[in-house]
């Protein structure tokens, strides 16, 4: 193995044992508490954040429909281009999340943002809006968590201000979320 991918790898096992389970713990606790009370969760983020919240909402949506059992109430909504694009041009790009959640969350809904600066003028705003409208706001960060981690119920910050390692570690978490979720759905 080369150089660069040992210490790539050094440092992503470093970032994940050095983890804050608690927040952890607490997000999950939280995803839920929103399944069983049927709450919605939606999911936002941009670029990378973005992919890694559409990529957890399917694993969250499609792998909790069984015949059996009520699915999760899921959805990215990073994943309408043509509303996105809309909501950028008539209103501004930081309003591309709120006008979502304008027409979609109801009070006690959970609204999980990725954001690796914490920073996202976009994703800020749409938790804030959240937030004064009784919706449950978690967090997967980085860079120091910035104002997402000040705002969010509940936030795990990754300990980098490496993008690369930052968005591994958040889709590492995302499928930890999802694979609780699904023990939970299959254990009630």
């Amino acid at each position: 193995m080369s150089t660069a991918a040992q210490a790539y790898f050094h440092e992503a096992k470093r970032l994940l044992d050095e983890l804050p389970t608690g927040e952890l713990d607490a997000i999950v606790q939280a995803v839920l508490d929103a399944y069983d009370r049927d709450s919605a969760i939606y999911l936002i983020g941009n670029g990378g954040s973005a992919a890694i919240s559409s990529h957890i909402a399917t694993d969250m949506s499609k792998s909790t429909l069984t015949p059996a059992k009520r699915p999760a109430r899921v959805m990215s909504l990073t994943d309408n281009t043509p509303l996105i694009t809309a909501w950028a041009n008539d209103f501004g790009y930081d309003q591309v999340f709120v006008g979502q959640l304008e027409s979609l969350m109801r009070a006690g809904d959970v609204v999980l943002a990725t954001s690796s600066s914490g920073r996202s003028p976009n994703v800020i705003r749409a938790i804030e809006w959240a937030l004064e409208h009784g919706g449950i706001v978690l967090g997967l960060a980085g860079f120091g968590g910035g104002d997402l981690a000040r705002l969010a119920h509940h936030c795990v910050i990754v300990a980098s201000d490496d993008y690369q390692h930052v968005e591994d570690t958040h889709l590492a978490l995302g499928h930890i979320i999802f694979r609780s979720l699904l023990a939970h759905i299959q254990a009630g």
